[in-house]
């Protein structure tokens, strides 16, 4: 989903930081403000910014070794670090690039240089952290975000794992151009149905191929998961030539050489509540989520399922067992 990018500014300098925020947040920034090393780390344990503004000398937890700590966390390392320094600490500059600092910038800065690296920065951890044929982040991004998310007990976490069905055939049938076509398509309507049903902070992720994740509340899940096959199921059909379209299949020869018939491309959706599981890690969450989209492909067309299951004492599943299906 498109937003404004995520900037975690750490100074122990009162008028600094508040400086600092201030000019971000006119150029229509999110900045989230940190007074010390251990402070910022509080809050990158349940946030994931897109970038760090790092001051290097604070007292107790300095910048580097909050770099040094980020750079070897690989749910974190990925996150664009500046360090700020002072003229004459050219020795501390060297040792946070050595740490894996991003770039650095000298106090006093000047403020169109403060912008212009920032958006280096973005712009080229923008390239490396999304998917090029979407645009929207990839698979380092989606599970620092689950990660970070399933820490927030505050706030509980609903994913919806999207994939397309009869995708292969398409390819095979059109050619992988318009395949590349449908991807994107498919993009803009998870983003459209956030936008319309979601919270401001839910999340698209683009994991690969025709998989697609979505992170919100579960207040929201099921009508985004809703409006998603209602927009999908209405333009989708128009990929296709206007004979497959009018039939509602294509032809397709398969491994075999046997000509065979396959439906027009449809989205499973599976809807989890890592919570109610008493799940809390990534890999654990994406199991659950991968189990309720294999569920709703068991449909025929476009379909979701919702993993209603809680954990009990014992180990046992909630009375409501499974959960249910759902055509739009």
């Amino acid at each position: 989903m498109s937003r404004a990018a995520r900037i975690l500014v750490v100074d122990d300098d009162a008028i600094i930081r508040e400086m600092i925020g201030s000019i971000l947040d006119v150029e229509g920034y999110r900045v989230i403000l940190a007074e010390d090393g251990n402070q910022a780390l509080e809050i990158l344990a349940v946030t994931v910014p897109d970038l760090i503004l790092l001051d290097v000398m604070m007292p107790g937890l300095d910048g580097n070794e909050v770099c040094r700590r980020l750079k070897s966390d690989p749910s974190r390392s990925f996150i664009p670090i500046i360090m700020l320094t002072a003229l004459g600490q050219a020795e501390q500059r060297v040792r946070g690039l050595e740490l894996g600092a991003d770039d650095y910038l000298a106090k006093p800065f000047y403020l169109e240089e403060l912008l212009a690296r920032v958006r280096a920065q973005l712009r080229r951890s923008g390239q490396i952290n999304t998917n090029p044929l979407t645009g929207l982040p990839g698979n380092l991004v989606i599970e620092a975000e689950v990660s970070a998310r399933l820490l927030k007990q505050q706030s509980p976490l609903s994913m919806l794992y999207c994939d397309l069905d009869n995708f292969k055939a398409f390819n095979d049938a059109y050619g992988f151009a318009r395949g590349d076509d449908v991807i994107r398509f498919t993009a803009g309507v998870l983003v459209e149905a956030v936008e319309k049903h979601g919270n401001p902070d839910d999340f698209v992720g683009h994991i690969g191929g025709d998989d697609f994740v979505v992170l919100s509340t579960p207040n929201k899940a099921e009508a985004i998961a809703r409006d998603i096959i209602e927009r999908f199921d209405r333009g989708a059909p128009e990929f296709y030539s206007p004979e497959d379209r009018q039939r509602g299949y294509t032809t397709v020869v398969d491994r075999r050489g046997q000509m065979r018939r396959f439906p027009l491309v449809s989205v499973s959706i599976g809807i989890v509540t890592p919570a109610r599981r008493g799940v809390d890690t990534y890999l654990a969450a994406a199991k659950l989520a991968s189990e309720a989209k294999q569920v709703a492909k068991r449909q025929t067309g476009s379909a979701l399922f919702m993993d209603r299951r809680g954990k009990l004492p014992n180990g046992g599943l909630g009375a409501k067992g499974w959960g249910e299906k759902g055509k739009r």
